[in-house]
């Protein structure tokens, strides 16, 4: 009874990691579904852009007193589903133009 004991605990500790485990997955999947070299270095780019924006975000949260640190939150708002958009069309074009001169 007690290794099935460890087992629901451990795969319950690892369902709860779940988000955390995959985050640094995700850009691997995105490079890695490419099609071409051209759209590969884009997402590249965008995979370190996203974590120096990400890891400036955080810090900032971290370093910025309490009045200013809720205020990051409007720029990220904007500035968060501005980047997806500009970067998925920008794949998209990349793709269209890769798959045009193959």
């Amino acid at each position: 009874m007690v290794p099935v004991a460890g087992t629901v605990l451990a795969n319950g500790c690892l369902e709860r990691l779940g988000p955390f485990r995959h985050v640094d997955q995700s850009p691997f999947f995105s490079i890695k579904n490419t099609c071409g070299p051209r759209e590969r270095a884009f997402m590249v780019r965008s995979a370190v852009v996203c974590w120096l924006g990400i890891t400036l975000f955080l810090g900032l949260m971290f370093l910025l007193s309490n009045p200013y640190r809720f205020l990051l939150w409007i720029p990220y708002a904007i500035l968060l589903p501005l980047a997806v958009v500009y970067g998925n069309r920008t794949q998209q074009r990349i793709r269209l133009e890769e798959l045009e001169h193959a």
